[in-house]
């Protein structure tokens, strides 16, 4: 329901949901994020999440950042996933410090070599959110676009299912 609210794709929920927590509902990170979409306790206050173990709270407001983070980088999936992981502000960090080595903060290839960066101390000094695992995002987004085709791939018809709709559309043999 809360794909279809947030206008997004009920596997990409479902990707996120087994990257962050393995739909395990009582999941709790090392950074204290909580729940199925690893919410964070700030970020499920700004998305008025009172119950972070709540399923439906938890996943009404992991999709309602999600399509937040997505409208913010017009929609291009890897960097709302990068942001979604590793924060809005770290990812920022990144597309700066990317900027700064010559490459485009808007393409995820350029920032997914930077990331990485904001965990060593010579760039996250110049960071101004400071240090961050940065191989995580990169890692995340990975492992979502990995699920995410996997439950693609499970949702394609039947080799059989294809051949009968063309054969349906063929003129009949005379």
């Amino acid at each position: 329901w809360y794909a279809r609210k947030y206008r997004l794709d009920p596997a990409l929920l479902r990707a996120v949901i087994k990257t962050e927590s393995d739909f395990r509902q009582h999941a709790v990170s090392r950074k204290g994020a909580v729940g199925l979409m690893q919410l964070t306790p700030a970020t499920a206050a700004t998305l008025r999440v009172s119950d972070v173990y709540d399923s439906m709270q938890n996943i009404r407001g992991g999709a309602k950042q999600l399509r937040h983070l997505l409208n913010l980088y017009q929609g291009d999936l890897p960097l709302a996933l990068a942001a979604y992981n590793v924060g809005y502000g770290h990812l920022e960090d990144a597309r700066v410090l990317t900027q700064m080595r010559g490459g485009n903060p808007d393409r995820w290839v350029d920032v997914r070599q930077n990331l990485p960066l904001l965990a060593q101390e010579g760039w996250h000094l110049q960071a101004k959110r400071g240090y961050a695992r940065g191989w995580e995002p990169v890692q995340f987004e990975r492992r979502v676009r990995q699920y995410l085709s996997v439950l693609e791939w499970q949702t394609l018809p039947s080799i059989e299912t294809v051949l009968q709709a063309e054969k349906e559309l063929l003129p009949p043999a005379e």
